[in-house]
C-alpha cells in the first residue's frame, strides 16, 4: 500500500475531524439552512444559463460542505458508449478519481455504478470490508491506498424515471448516513438532476430554435407568428428574414411596428384587413388570402398568405403562417389567361355562328364580331364584364320596340333569367335584313352561360317551302279524294254498263279493251288511295297515345285472314310491348309489312310469318342514329318469301319503285314508303335484311314514350 502524501493526509484529517460540540438539533438546523441557502444560489446559477459543468461543480462543493468529511463526485454514463464519466469532483484524490473512471457498467456491486444503473440509493458503511476476494474493481483495489473506507451513492433520476447517473460520496471513516443526511442527499441529487434536465431542455430548445431558424430562413416564403388581442390589437411576435426580400422591410421593423408591413399593401386591402382578421380570429377559421403589394423599391409583387389560428388561455389568438411570393405563378397565370383569351378569341372568330360566353358570375367574358353584328344596337351591353341580365333585358326592349307582343316577351325574359343548368332555352329571332337566327342559351354545371346564334334563314325558307308543299299536298289529297275519283267511278260504271248491254255484240278484241280499261281504272283507284294514305301520314296524323301493339297486330291478322287462308300460310305473333303511337298509323304499318309477306311468297311454299317484339335494355346495342333516344322497343317481322337482293334495299322504300312487274305481283310501290314515313314520324328507324329465295326480315325500332317534338311532327 502506498503512503499518503502530506497534502492529501492533511485534507483527509481536516475532513474527518469531528464537528465542534453542539446539540444535534442545532447542527441539523444549521446544515439544513445551509442547504437551502446554497440551493437558491445553485438555482440562480441554473436559471442564468451557466454551463452545466460549472453548476455541477457548485453542487459538489455544496455537498462537501453539508455532508461532513465527504469527498463528492457526480457520476454520469457517457452518451455514446455508456461508460462512466466523473463530471464534477474537486477534493477526491486524483488516483482514486482515476480508479472510479475505470469502473465498468457490469461492476454493479460498487455503490456508484449500482445507483447509476439501478436507480436506487446505495450505502456501504465499510468499503474495505466489502472488497471482493476475486476480481475486485479498480475502486475496490485503490480504496486502501487513499484510506477510503465508506461510499454512498444517490441516483439522479430524470423525467423518464431512468437514472442520469449518481451523486457519490466517499469517506475516510466507515459510516452510514443519518436520516437528515439521507434527506440532504435526496435534495442534493434533485438539485443536480434539475441542473442536468434544465441544461438538456435548454440545449434541445436551442437546437429547435436553430432548426426552426434554419427552416424559416430557407423555406420559400415568409414564416411569421402574430397575435390578435381580445381588443383587436395586431402584433407580430416573429417574422423570418425573408420578409426583407419580399417586402423590403426588416423583421425588427415589423415586430416593432406592424404598419411597416401593411404599408406595402394597397389601400383596398388595408381598409378592411383589421376587420377581416379580427372576424377570422373570432371564428377560428383558416386565413387564406391573395394580395398585391408594392415593395419599398416600387416593385409590384403578388403574395399568398396562409395561416392557422390557435387560442391562448388569456384570450389572445395566435396565428402561425407563411406568406408565399406567388409573383411568378401569378404572372404565369395572367400570361396563360391572356394566351387563352387570344386563342379563345381566334376560335370564336373562326366559327360560322355568333357566340357569346359568360362566366360563373354571369359577366361577359367575350363574344365574336358576328355576335355583335347580329345584335347591332346592343353593343353597350356586350362589353367584357357586362352582365347577362343587362343583355337579356336590353334585347327584350328591342323586341318590344320592333312590335313583338310585350306580354310574351316578358314571359320569355323571365324564363331566361331564372333558368339553370337543366333549363336550356332556344328562340328564333328575325333580323332587320329579313334573315332569321336561332338563339340558344345553355347553362354549364359551373354556372357559366353560352349564347349561340345559328343562321337559320335557309332553314326557314325550306320550312316555308315545306309548308307550301304540305298545303299543295293537302289540296292534292282533296282533289284525289273527290275530283279524281269521280271520273274513275264513271269510267268503271260505263265500262260495266257497256259489257252488260253490248258485250255479246263485241268481238274478242272489243271485250279485251273493256277489260283492260276496267283494270287500269282499278289500278288508278288503288294508286290514288295509296297516295292519300302516304299524304295523310302527316296531314291527317292523330295524337300519340298508349297503344297495345298486341291488339293492333291481332286485328291486322284478322283483316288479312282471307289472304292467309288462300295462301295456306301462318302468322305467328309473340307478346309485343306497349308504346306511345298513332294507333291508325301502327295499323297501316303492320298491315303493309305482314300483307307484303303474304303477297311476296314463293309459288311452291306456304308463307310463314313471325312477329316478335321486346324492350331494349338500358345500354344494349342499338343503331347509331338512335343512341340519344331513351327507352326503345324493337319489333321484328320475318318471312320465308321470295326475298330480294340487298343492293336494292334503299329502292324498296322509295315511292313508285318496284322490284317486280305488275304481271308478277300487284301493287303501286307506295306501301313501304308509307311505312318508313310512319316510323320516322314516330322518331324510330326501320331496317330491312333479305336474301333471294330465303326470305326477308324487317326490324323496326320505336320509342316507348314520345317527345313533344315528335308529337308536333
Amino acid at each position: 500500500m502506498q503512503p499518503l502524501d502530506q497534502k492529501e493526509t492533511a485534507i483527509g484529517l481536516e475532513l474527518a475531524a469531528p464537528p465542534q460540540p453542539q446539540s444535534q438539533d442545532a447542527d441539523n438546523q444549521e446544515r439544513f439552512a445551509l442547504f437551502v441557502k446554497q440551493q437558491n444560489k445553485v438555482l440562480s446559477l441554473i436559471l442564468s444559463g451557466a454551463p452545466l459543468e460549472r453548476v455541477l461543480f457548485k453542487v459538489a462543493d455544496i455537498s462537501e460542505s453539508i455532508i461532513e468529511g465527504a469527498f463528492c463526485c457526480i457520476h454520469t454514463p457517457d452518451a455514446e458508449n455508456g461508460d462512466p464519466v466523473l463530471v464534477a469532483t474537486r477534493r477526491l484524490p486524483p488516483g482514486y478519481r482515476d480508479a472510479l473512471e475505470r469502473l465498468q457498467p457490469d461492476q454493479a456491486d460498487f455503490p456508484l455504478t449500482a445507483a447509476s444503473l439501478e436507480a436506487r440509493p446505495s450505502f456501504t458503511a465499510d468499503l474495505l470490508a466489502s472488497i471482493p476476494d476475486e476480481n475486485p474493481c479498480p475502486a475496490h483495489e485503490t480504496a486502501p491506498v487513499y484510506d477510503i473506507r465508506a461510499a454512498w451513492a444517490q441516483p439522479l433520476i430524470g423525467e423518464s424515471e431512468k437514472p442520469y447517473g449518481a451523486l457519490g460520496f466517499f469517506f475516510r471513516a466507515a459510516r452510514s448516513p443519518s436520516r437528515l443526511e439521507e434527506r440532504l442527499l435526496e435534495g442534493l441529487a434533485g438539485l443536480a438532476c434539475f441542473a442536468i434536465e434544465h441544461t438538456r431542455s435548454r440545449q434541445a430548445l436551442d437546437d429547435a430554435d436553430r432548426r426552426f431558424a434554419a427552416l424559416a430562413d430557407n423555406i420559400p416564403g415568409v414564416v411569421y407568428q402574430r397575435t390578435v388581442s381580445p381588443e383587436g390589437e395586431i402584433r407580430y411576435s416573429y417574422i423570418s428574414k425573408a420578409a426583407e426580400d419580399l417586402f423590403g422591410v426588416s423583421p425588427d421593423e415589423i415586430i416593432n411596428n406592424s404598419s411597416a408591413l401593411f404599408d406595402t399593401y394597397g389601400p383596398d386591402y388595408r381598409k378592411d384587413f383589421n376587420a377581416r382578421l379580427v372576424q377570422a380570429s373570432r371564428d377560428m377559421t383558416m386565413w387564406d388570402v391573395e394580395a398585391t403589394i408594392i415593395d419599398r423599391e416600387g416593385q409590384k409583387k403578388f403574395t399568398h398568405a396562409i395561416a392557422r389560428p390557435s387560442k391562448r388561455a388569456d384570450g389572445y389568438v395566435v396565428w402561425d403562417g407563411v406568406i408565399l411570393d406567388s409573383t411568378r405563378i401569378k404572372e404565369a397565370e395572367i400570361a396563360a389567361a391572356a394566351a387563352e383569351a387570344r386563342v379563345r378569341s381566334a376560335i370564336l372568330e373562326s366559327l360560322p355562328e355568333a357566340v357569346a360566353l359568360y362566366d360563373e358570375r354571369q359577366q361577359l367574358l367575350t363574344c365574336n364580331a358576328l355576335f355583335l353584328a347580329t345584335f347591332s344596337g346592343l353593343e353597350h351591353v356586350l362589353k367584357p364584364g357586362s352582365s347577362f341580365d343587362e343583355f337579356v333585358r336590353a334585347e327584350a326592349d328591342m323586341l318590344i320596340q320592333a312590335g313583338h307582343d310585350q306580354n310574351m316577351v316578358e314571359i320569355e325574359t323571365d324564363l331566361r333569367l331564372n333558368s339553370g343548368p337543366a333549363d336550356d332555352w332556344a328562340g328564333e329571332r328575325r333580323l332587320e335584313n329579313g334573315g332569321w337566327v336561332l338563339l340558344k342559351q345553355h347553362h354549364t354545371e359551373e354556372g357559366q352561360i353560352v349564347l349561340l346564334c345559328a343562321d337559320v334563314t335557309e332553314i326557314k325558307a325550306h320550312e316555308q317551302a315545306l309548308q307550301r308543299s304540305n298545303k299543295e299536298l293537302e289540296s292534292f289529297a282533296s282533289v284525289a279524294s273527290h275530283d279524281l275519283q269521280e271520273p274513275l267511278r264513271k269510267i268503271e260504271a260505263f265500262g260495266d254498263r257497256l259489257r252488260r248491254r253490248s258485250g255479246e255484240h263485241l268481238n274478242d278484241d272489243g271485250r279485251q279493251c273493256i277489260d283492260r280499261m276496267q283494270n287500269a281504272a282499278g289500278r288508278m283507284r288503288k294508286l290514288i288511295n295509296d297516295l292519300l294514305s302516304y299524304s295523310r301520314v302527316t296531314t291527317k296524323a292523330r295524337p300519340f297515345e298508349a297503344t297495345s301493339i298486341d291488339t293492333i297486330v291481332s286485328e291486322v291478322v284478322g283483316d288479312l285472314s282471307v289472304s292467309i287462308e288462300e295462301s295456306g300460310g301462318e302468322v305467328h305473333v309473340d307478346a309485343l310491348p306497349q308504346i306511345d303511337a298513332d294507333q291508325l298509323q301502327m295499323r297501316q304499318l303492320f298491315q303493309n309489312i305482314i300483307g307484303n309477306a303474304i303477297k311476296y311468297r314463293k309459288p311452291d311454299e306456304a308463307p310463314q310469318v313471325s312477329v316478335s317484339g321486346r324492350v331494349l335494355a338500358k345500354g344494349e346495342k342499338r343503331p347509331a342514329q338512335l343512341m340519344s333516344v331513351g327507352m326503345m322497343a324493337e319489333f321484328v317481322i320475318q318471312d320465308n318469301g321470295i326475298g330480294f337482293d340487298m343492293k336494292y334495299v334503299d329502292q324498296i322504300f322509295t315511292i313508285f319503285q318496284r322490284l317486280h312487274g305488275r304481271g308478277d305481283y300487284e301493287g303501286t310501290g307506295i306501301g313501304l314508303t308509307t311505312v318508313r314515313k310512319i316510323v320516322e314520324r314516330h322518331g324510330g328507324l326501320i331496317v330491312a335484311e333479305s336474301e333471294p329465295d330465303v326470305g326477308s326480315t324487317f326490324t323496326i325500332y320505336l320509342p316507348i314514350t314520345q317527345t313533344q317534338e315528335h308529337q308536333a311532327a
